[in-house]
């Protein structure tokens, strides 16, 4: 009986607790319906309950942090300059002098050679986002390259390696003779600063034992890390040229794995990088789902001849959200994109066309 008796206390005071918050949190909706709305909404937010309903769309103001996708043509190449002064390089497009020395111009309207650069980092050994590289380490300092954890050859004494993508074997080098920082894209990595935080989500350790010279090229596009830059409580995401799966192959990293590494539902991002230049295989539905993102921007070439993007993308994004429609944004229509989040919160897109 008296298990029973302590039981059946315990029920109670539960019950009696449930019941002082039901009056606490009704008087409170009845006082200030709209304060309260607006901070319960923002708890569950924050628990991953619920999905944010406002697009933080306006003049950014005071201190700012812009995202630079720099128009490369067919490739990848994204500046960030942070608030506090610092900044970093994500990918650096093809090999291509013209392309290159396009984007070593960009880059010197906007730092000095003098202040150098924070951070390199490199998605994937591809040609068009290493493609570059080379020269901007010659031309710049670097302070910390974060790349993918493979060498150049077979005599690296890295987990994989890889000899079929000849551009990565100039930015292997020129990372061994800068003398930098290195760190290895593997695992969560998480870079800092004033406000604003930059979480990198890449494979584990078991990944890059499955690369090899002959690696397939879906291999090699999900060496790929997912990139979100947060400041001011509005989120980024990169994501390289990573696919939406694998399937069930033994070295698994992909759009759908990042989304498994998080226990919750959703995880939302006011803007997303089209994966791999908007091809059918990437930035899949679920994705979008998880992010729920209010524009779209795509790093693509004109007339490619991949078809990207791809219409398989597009109706997938409209698909999702057809009020998206006019917020893809592509660097082959609109130039160089430029993102600029100020510290009041607010976000606007630049255009170069």
């Amino acid at each position: 009986m008296g298990r029973r008796k302590q039981k059946h206390g315990i029920i109670a005071s539960v019950v009696a607790v449930i019941l002082f918050l039901a009056i606490v949190l009704g008087a409170w909706y009845v006082v200030s319906p709209t304060t309260f709305e607006s901070t319960f909404g923002d708890i569950l937010i924050q628990l991953g309950i619920k999905k944010p309903d406002n697009d933080n769309t306006g003049n950014p103001t005071g201190d700012t942090l812009k995202i630079h996708f720099v128009d490369v043509g067919q490739g990848d190449a994204i500046y960030v300059q942070f608030p506090d002064g610092k900044d970093m390089l994500v990918d650096a497009g093809d090999r291509d002098e013209e392309l290159t020395d396009k984007l070593l111009s960009y880059l010197d309207g906007l730092t000095t050679l003098e202040n150098g650069l924070d951070y390199v980092l490199l998605t994937h050994t591809d040609s068009d986002h290493v493609g570059g590289m080379d020269d901007v380490f010659a031309r710049y300092d670097v302070g910390c390259v974060y790349m993918p954890n493979v060498g150049a050859k077979e005599s690296d004494p890295e987990l994989g390696y890889i000899t079929t993508t000849t551009a990565y074997v100039p930015f292997y080098e020129a990372v061994q003779n800068e003398g930098c920082e290195v760190v290895y894209n593997q695992g969560t990595l998480k870079i800092e600063g004033a406000n604003y935080k930059v979480d990198i989500y890449c494979p584990d350790e078991s990944y890059y034992e499955g690369i090899k010279p002959n690696s397939s090229a879906e291999n090699k596009n999900n060496m790929s890390p997912v990139i979100i830059i947060e400041y001011m409580g509005v989120r980024t995401l990169l994501s390289g040229d990573l696919n939406m799966d694998t399937g069930s192959t033994k070295y698994a990293w992909s759009e759908r794995h990042f989304i498994e590494s998080f226990s919750q539902s959703f995880y939302d991002c006011d803007v997303i990088k089209a994966g791999h230049h908007g091809s059918y295989g990437s930035t899949g539905t679920p994705l979008l789902e998880f992010c729920d993102p209010e524009h779209v921007v795509v790093s693509v070439g004109a007339d490619n001849s991949y078809n990207h993007p791809h219409d398989d993308f597009i109706n997938r994004v409209l698909s999702y959200d057809s009020s998206l429609s006019d917020n893809i944004y592509r660097t082959d229509e609109k130039g160089n994109i430029v993102m600029t989040v100020g510290s009041n919160g607010k976000y606007q897109f630049s255009f170069s066309k």
